[in-house]
């Protein structure tokens, strides 16, 4: 256990000095900067500063459980005649899961990079959809075994900005 608490800590490290990195200058519109949102089969709760923002997730299914976090940045924006605000953009997730099965149970990292469109629907409602090779490492506490692959997961989600 205390070589996945060691991963944890590099994977926050990383997300860190890459929101560092990709941060830009300038600060949101306060009553737009915070939102909470509706992901498959989740929640996420977020904060926009300028072409930035930061989000904390939770995805839940039978028997497992993911949490953390995504770092996004807004590449290009553009309009439609029916939406005036739409986002391309870039995003960076890592997080930690836990499963447990009849048998066995475990848990693991993921590491994912997703790229996808963001668009503002009402001042307050905006839908995201996204796409996305996911590294994932999964350990089996029931036979000891380590597991590692690269998935490709579609996020769909529904954000209210205030």
């Amino acid at each position: 256990m205390s070589g996945m608490i060691i991963k944890l800590f590099k994977l926050v490290i990383f997300t860190l000095v890459l929101s560092i990195i990709i941060a830009p200058h300038g600060q949101a519109d306060v009553r737009e900067a915070f939102y909470l949102g509706l992901n498959y089969p989740g929640l996420s709760a977020g904060y926009r500063s300028g072409k930035t923002a930061y989000e904390l997730r939770l995805f839940f299914a039978s028997k497992t459980q993911i949490y953390g976090g995504r770092v996004r940045r807004d590449f290009y924006q553009f309009e439609t005649a029916d939406f005036e605000q739409n986002f391309i953009y870039l995003g960076l997730d890592g997080f930690y899961t836990q499963f447990e099965g009849e048998i066995t149970e475990g848990d693991g990292f993921m590491l994912g990079l997703v790229g996808g469109l963001e668009t503002r629907l009402t001042d307050g409602f905006s839908v995201n959809f996204d796409l996305g090779p996911y590294y994932l490492t999964i350990d089996d506490d029931y036979s000891g075994l380590n597991s590692s692959s690269l998935h490709y997961i579609l996020n769909f989600g529904i954000n209210y900005h205030f």
